[in-house]
């Protein structure tokens, strides 16, 4: 019986060790970040005539939270390091779609600046954001903790700051 027991507490002990274990996932050769699990494409297309823009779009549904990925590439233009047009209209799109409590702020990563903004909804629960540009592409890194955890919760901050700080970026 201590046997069964030991065993089974050995194959728990060694599932939870092995499902927290980050994965490094590459958005492409300059960009990767790691995620608890390797996302999925759920959207790769040109957008319809007229727009010179590429889009890929992958995400990630866990327990504690969802994760999404979005790498856009310009065809016309490089965004400028310190594109701040871009992230007032986008802060200006949130507000339009009924986001409140919206915060952004300054971040660096390899030397590149981008923003990180945390808004709210209709519900209590957080969205965070991530967004930088290197030359034509611009990325963006998104977490949505589970409802049940909350904001203030150590299990979405935990998450947050781990997905955050594996960006990594080759200049």
């Amino acid at each position: 019986m201590k046997k069964v027991y030991a065993l089974t507490l050995l194959s728990i002990a060694a599932c939870a060790f092995t499902s927290s274990a980050w994965q490094p996932f590459a958005l492409d050769q300059r960009v990767t970040v790691k995620l608890p699990h390797q996302p999925h494409l759920v959207e790769a297309r040109d957008l319809p005539q007229g727009y010179a823009v590429r889009a890929q779009v992958w995400r990630l549904f866990t327990k504690t939270g969802d994760y999404e990925l979005t790498r856009t590439v310009s065809t016309t233009k490089h965004f400028a390091a310190r594109d701040t047009t871009h992230y007032a209209y986008l802060v200006a799109l949130l507000r339009k779609s009924g986001a409140h409590d919206i915060v952004s702020r300054r971040f660096t990563v390899a030397g590149i600046e981008g923003r990180e903004i945390t808004y709210y909804t209709t519900h209590s629960t957080p969205t965070y954001i991530r967004c930088f540009s290197l030359d034509s592409v611009r990325y963006a890194a998104a977490f949505v903790p589970e409802r049940e955890l909350g904001p203030t919760s150590t299990i979405t901050a935990q998450r947050r700051d781990e997905f955050f700080t594996s960006i990594t970026v080759k200049p």
